[in-house]
């Protein structure tokens, strides 16, 4: 099995006069899979409607109402990316990092 390297996708979403932030760990063998896979990620962020990229790069869906911006893909590392984690809220505040299963990234 080959080794896989952490990317940190950052994006936002913008839903009426309302931005949502996010960041989603993708594992990959490297930069240009890591960008695929965000891609196919976003396109799938809301699986029940028609997700189109727009002409500026940022993807719609709902037919507009919605759009997903991808602000930033950069390569990481598992404490990095728990310190972010921690340190932006982005995960549940009673789930403990440290039980996190590591090695099926």
């Amino acid at each position: 099995m080959s080794k896989k390297n952490l990317y940190l996708l950052s994006f936002t979403e913008i839903n009426g006069e309302r931005e949502y932030s996010y960041v989603q760990l993708i594992a990959a063998k490297d930069i240009h899979q890591a960008d695929r896979k965000a891609d196919k990620y976003l396109r799938n962020f809301y699986p029940d409607t028609k997700t189109m990229e727009g002409d500026d790069g940022a993807y719609e869906c709902c037919n507009g109402e919605i759009i997903l911006r991808q602000d930033s893909l950069q390569e990481t590392t598992r404490a990095d990316f728990a310190l972010i984690s921690v340190r932006e809220h982005a995960y549940d505040s009673n789930e403990d990092v440290s039980l996190w299963n590591w090695d099926k990234l």
